[in-house]
C-alpha cells in the first residue's frame, strides 16, 4: 500500500496523481522505484509505466504483460 507520506498533487477521475516527498516508491506494474506516478486502486504505478500504457503503438506482447500487471491490481484489491 502506499506510505502515509504521500501527497496527492492531482486528481483524476479514479486515478490520483502523488508525490511521495522526494523519495522514490515501487511501482506495481515495473516493480522499480520512481518519484511520480498514479494512484490507481490503492496500488502506485510509476510515470514512465503509466506512459507507456497509454500509447497507441504498444506492440501485442507489451499490451498482455501489462493488461495481466493491471488485472492483477484488481484481483489484489477485490481479495
Amino acid at each position: 500500500m502506499l506510505n502515509k507520506k504521500v501527497e496527492i498533487i492531482q486528481k483524476r477521475g479514479d486515478e490520483k496523481m502523488i508525490e511521495n516527498g522526494g523519495n522514490p516508491m515501487q511501482c506495481s506494474i515495473c516493480s522499480e522505484e520512481r518519484l511520480g506516478g498514479i494512484d490507481v486502486l490503492g496500488s502506485y504505478i510509476c510515470r514512465r509505466c503509466e506512459d507507456e500504457m497509454i500509447k497507441e503503438d504498444l506492440n501485442e506482447l507489451k499490451l498482455e504483460y501489462y493488461k495481466n500487471r493491471m488485472r492483477s491490481l484488481w484481483r489484489n484489491k477485490l481479495s
